[in-house]
């Protein structure tokens, strides 16, 4: 295995363990109540009221 096909394999890794870790929060966040607008997460470009 050369150095390129190398680090490809480390960033695809790395990539997926931080989806893997990032996934759960993101369903946990979204389920269960609704936040509306004023989640700054969902809706980073509105203002708050």
């Amino acid at each position: 295995m050369n150095t390129p096909e190398y680090v490809v394999g480390l960033v695809l890794i790395v990539l997926v363990v931080i989806l893997a870790v990032i996934t759960p929060l993101f369903l946990v966040h979204a389920r269960g109540r609704d936040h509306g607008p004023d989640c700054w997460w969902c809706h980073p470009r509105l203002r708050r009221r």
